[in-house]
């Protein structure tokens, strides 16, 4: 009881914030003629505790290339509710822009307080919980299949078998995204204590990552690390130690894809050049669509997938507009790594290595534009501010407790 309590109204919020994160299950809501996830009502839920806090403890800093992010996301949806080719898709583009925002504010506020040791405690707790689904579904555990409207003759409903998946969240690639923005954090966190359950929490976090099978997400995070070691001298022998654990996380995951029968007979199958081409013919339609529509867009959460996030902001937006959205999630990228009073050099570095990385991805991935997907993205962005950001430390006192100190409203003891 006494450990409840001392999580207060933030540790409660950002535990249930999480839990439906990780597991955002969908169920229909025949009025709205679409579906929602638990994650969409906890989101709309967790709006007073958050306003709670906010009333005793100020506003969050959200850093301001995403706030220009988010402004221009919601700005030009809602503007291209004008022209858009399909109102409805356009509207849950807003709704789902409002809620990436709130998700970010709301971990910048919950964990306002929390230092470093108990922050890696919540993130572990996080990626773990984010794992479970997966390997349940591996294990044919009723309730964790692929979503029900995909043709189990499919080869998109076998490859969650094949490569690592969430059922929820959706295929290999999508859980790749989420994992990349962790893995650098939990690794150097491990390198740093050395204590058998960080070490073992980052080695799981790599092998899952490794197993699924994400061509486009690995090779991002490869060439993030190359350029960081070759542009910065003073992380070469940290970075080249880590990589130390390349030779136990591909045994593991080696031994994990030979169990895996699905797995096994993939492998192969990853080496062909048949989803590369399919993606190439994506681009060139997608020229053939923004040609028509340069000026303004086909409209927010409209048009084709093209498999390319920059690619399909001048598609939604048209050139300006799309070129606007590009600038800001390249800003939001160099925001890392740019020495100010704001931000913690060091642990900036660290996480940014995964924010670039995801986005490096995005050049060959559509995940950022996922309806679910992206407040996940974005949650995962407001977990890492919050722990490079520098803020006051200084306590607030209580009501009615006079000139005694106390622990931060709803935060309870600082550790």
């Amino acid at each position: 009881m006494a450990r409840a309590a001392a999580l207060g109204v933030g540790g409660w919020s950002v535990g249930l914030l999480l839990v439906a994160a990780a597991l955002p299950v969908r169920f229909p809501v025949p009025a709205l003629g679409r579906s929602l996830s638990v994650f969409d009502v906890v989101v709309v839920v967790l709006v007073v505790p958050f306003l709670w806090l906010v009333r005793r403890q100020g506003w969050p800093r959200v850093p301001m290339p995403y706030l220009v992010l988010a402004a221009l996301m919601i700005g030009l949806g809602a503007a291209s509710m004008l022209w858009t080719a399909d109102r409805g898709d356009t509207v849950v583009h807003v709704v789902v822009s409002i809620e990436s925002l709130l998700v970010f504010a709301y971990a910048m506020t919950f964990l306002r307080w929390t230092r470093e040791r108990p922050w890696q405690r919540w993130l572990q707790f996080f990626v773990l919980l984010l794992l479970v689904p997966g390997v349940l579904l591996w294990l044919g555990v009723p309730g964790f299949q692929p979503p029900a409207e995909i043709d189990p003759r499919s080869g998109d409903y076998w490859s969650y078998f094949v490569r690592l998946s969430h059922p929820f969240i959706g295929r290999s690639n999508n859980l790749a995204t989420l994992l990349v923005l962790f893995v650098v954090p939990l690794a150097r966190w491990a390198l740093r204590t050395r204590r058998p359950w960080d070490v073992a929490v980052a080695l799981v976090t790599v092998v899952a990552l490794v197993l699924t099978l994400s061509r486009g997400v690995l090779l991002a995070l490869a060439i993030v690390l190359v350029a960081f070691v070759v542009s910065d001298r003073a992380w070469r022998r940290p970075v080249l130690r880590a990589l130390l654990w390349a030779v136990p996380v591909l045994a593991v995951a080696a031994a994990v894809a030979f169990i895996n029968p699905f797995t096994r007979g993939l492998i192969v199958a990853r080496l062909s050049l048949a989803n590369v081409d399919a993606r190439v013919v994506l681009l060139a339609d997608f020229w053939n669509d923004v040609g028509t529509h340069w000026l303004l867009g086909v409209g927010g959460g409209v048009g084709p997938d093209v498999h390319n996030t920059f690619a399909q902001q001048v598609l939604s937006f048209g050139v300006l507009g799309g070129l606007a959205v590009i600038v800001a999630l390249i800003a939001s990228g160099r925001w890392w790594f740019r020495r100010r009073s704001a931000i913690r050099p060091l642990l900036g570095r660290i996480a940014g290595l995964g924010v670039v990385a995801l986005l490096v991805s995005l050049l060959v991935e559509s995940s950022f534009e996922g309806n679910l997907l992206r407040p996940l993205i974005w949650l995962g962005w407001g977990l890492l501010a919050v722990l490079v950001s520098r803020v006051s430390q200084r306590v607030v006192s209580a009501p009615n407790s006079g000139s005694q100190a106390s622990a931060p409203v709803g935060q309870g003891r600082v550790t």
